[in-house]
């Protein structure tokens, strides 16, 4: 089970708590020498993307969590009131006040905004979801939003929680529902799908922190999909390109959380199409596994997003007649 990263400005530190959600505070990071001001914490696999609002910057932090500070970027220029972070597979979404929108930014991080969007409200929370699509939090509206895509002007989505908090001050994606945290109540929630009216559990965090500002789930991939093929093709011919695409497509495929596997054993399903050994007598047993893989995704047995990117015939160039992979044996090797 996933857990939960979340900061506070009152003790001006980042939070991890067990699950979703328990009153166990497994790990903290005091980060009131670096910025006193913390409103946004994410995660992206390895280290943990954040924000502050003393001196408008986005930090990345090395792991969950370390002391080391591994990067910042000043966005002062662009917003002078950053409230939130969210980490995808190839950049970061935040979200600033001063000018009420929400930002694309280039990696982790550069100096390029790719895409912004004007909101025309105080915006708190942001996240990024396995649909594409982007949830958002409202402090004067007291709603929570999805926005679609990265970003169009489309809101897809939108509930109102006032009578839950009136004081949303983040959101998240779980794969299924909408984790939340409020502020007026000092509290974190798990709001059922995107969006209903229903809150489906909440944790009291006063005693930790009385000024929650984020959250975020620790498993991107259960967040937003898996990336793992397409970077590993993007490279290679324009067959495997088209493959990286269709696996980049498909990432963003909703998966509900309670259907996908743990991830060791999709790393073990996986991992010999991903890692091809080079030899032409691999390449049909790895191209069953691809195919086994599909058969299970179309039986809602496996993830779709989390199926690799074809096996392409130019990763296995080695004629080599020694066989590493069991299964049925190759046809002739291809020739120009």
């Amino acid at each position: 089970m996933a857990n939960t990263v979340w900061c506070g400005s009152n003790n001006d530190k980042l939070y991890l708590t067990s699950d979703e959600f328990s009153s166990t505070i497994r790990d903290s990071e005091d980060v009131s020498s670096v910025d006193n001001i913390p409103t946004g914490v994410s995660y992206d696999g390895t280290n943990t993307p954040w924000c502050g609002n003393q001196a408008d910057k986005l930090y990345l932090e090395s792991g969950l969590f370390a002391s080391t500070l591994k990067k910042s970027q000043d966005v002062s220029a662009t917003d002078s009131s950053v409230q939130d972070i969210s980490a995808d597979h190839d950049n970061t979404s935040w979200c600033g006040s001063g000018n009420t929108k929400l930002y694309l930014q280039s990696g982790q991080f550069t100096s390029t905004i790719k895409d912004s969007e004007d909101i025309g409200q105080a915006i708190t929370g942001i996240s990024y979801d396995t649909s594409g699509n982007t949830p958002w939090s409202a402090i004067l509206s007291s709603k929570l939003y999805i926005q679609s895509g990265q970003f169009s002007s489309t809101i897809k989505d939108s509930e109102t929680v006032s009578s839950v908090d009136n004081t949303a001050n983040g959101i998240s994606y779980n794969g299924a529902d909408s984790p939340w945290v409020g502020a007026s109540d000092d509290k974190l929630y798990i709001q059922s799908g995107q969006l209903t009216s229903t809150v489906k559990t909440s944790q009291d965090i006063s005693g930790v922190d009385t000024v929650p500002q984020s959250i975020e789930i620790d498993d991107i991939a259960i967040r937003i999909g898996s990336s793992s093929s397409s970077s590993s093709t993007s490279s290679s011919s324009s067959s495997t390109s088209s493959s990286s695409s269709e696996s980049s497509s498909s990432s963003s495929t909703f998966c509900p959380r309670s259907r996908r596997l743990p991830q060791s054993f999709i790393d073990i399903l996986t991992k010999r199409v991903k890692n091809p050994t080079g030899r032409w007598s691999d390449y049909n047993p790895d191209h069953d596994q691809h195919k086994l893989l599909e058969e299970l995704s179309r039986n809602k047995l496996f993830c779709k997003g989390d199926v690799p990117a074809e096996p392409d015939v130019d990763d296995y160039a080695d004629l080599s007649k020694q066989r590493t992979r069991k299964g049925r044996a190759n046809p002739t090797p291809p020739t120009d």
